[in-house]
């Protein structure tokens, strides 16, 4: 059934095994996440985004949900990077972490991926109306 449900998406018959062993894992588990970041990455079908946003909303842990979203705004606003996998890439991930660190961990979260979607989109960035635009490397 949830294969059928993903077969349009093109991940359905691995996606839909991932889905279901997680689901299966989270039952036993009573739906929560562990608390530490490796325990969650064991977790099937669980990598470093999904285990962030377990760390983040579940236990209130100040992790990034670094994605290529939020990388794209951290990188046009402090310096282009040589492209390396987000997932691996140590000054992206420190960068990713000082950007949250207010005290306001689900809201900076938040805002940042609502800037990438809405103002610094991937072709055409809306750099006219960005708050972050007077330190931004891209917009200079």
């Amino acid at each position: 059934m949830l294969e059928q449900s993903l077969r349009p998406l093109g991940i359905w018959r691995r996606r839909a095994q991932a889905l279901q062993s997680l689901g299966d894992a989270m039952v036993q588990r009573d739906g929560i996440f562990p608390s530490c970041r490796a325990d969650c990455e064991q977790l099937p079908g669980v990598g470093q985004y999904v285990a962030s946003a377990a760390l983040l909303f579940q236990h209130g842990r100040p992790e990034p949900l670094l994605d290529g979203n939020m990388a794209r705004v951290i990188e046009r606003y402090f310096h282009p990077r040589t492209l390396a996998d987000i997932r691996y890439d140590p000054w992206l991930q420190w960068i990713a972490r000082r950007v949250i660190s207010n005290g306001s961990y689900q809201a900076t979260n938040w805002a940042m991926l609502d800037l990438a979607a809405t103002i610094c989109t991937h072709k055409i960035p809306r750099c006219e109306i960005c708050p972050l635009r007077k330190g931004c490397a891209y917009h200079a």
